[in-house]
């Protein structure tokens, strides 16, 4: 794991540059590598799966989101990845599975904006669309 460290702060400050420049591709083939050495976390699961969200890439996006493994610990963050999960599965039409991500997921440690963003996303749904929202950054 040791021998990883140097190639893992490459791919992570590649990362962070391209995302200030919002060049979501860079992002994408900065970190995508991260999985072929087997270093790659639930953090840069949720990079890439933002950046391909970001460039409309809902499969990859989805993708992403079905291999992050656990909870994240803050509840902004947790509330933030849930939202996004559900986004762009509504996207590739699983609005079943978005809808209920949305309802197990719920947790009242999230905050109120985002809550209220998740249970008009999850109001959207209902309705059999997406309407006009985005993914939340």
């Amino acid at each position: 794991m040791l021998i990883q460290i140097p190639f893992y702060v490459r791919r992570w400050s590649r990362a962070f540059d391209a995302a200030k420049r919002s060049d979501w591709e860079a992002v994408i083939q900065s970190l995508e590598p991260l999985e072929g050495r087997g270093v790659a976390t639930n953090e840069s699961r949720i990079w890439l799966a933002e950046a391909h969200a970001r460039m409309q890439g809902w499969e990859q996006s989805v993708a992403q989101y079905e291999r992050i493994d656990r909870r994240l610990s803050k509840p902004e963050d947790e509330a933030r990845r849930t939202y996004n999960h559900a986004y762009v599965l509504a996207k590739v039409r699983r609005v079943d599975e978005a809808t209920a991500l949305l309802e197990r997921s719920w947790d009242a440690e999230w905050p109120d904006d985002l809550r209220a963003q998740a249970e008009r996303l999850r109001g959207y749904l209902r309705e059999g669309h997406v309407g006009d929202l985005r993914v939340l950054h």
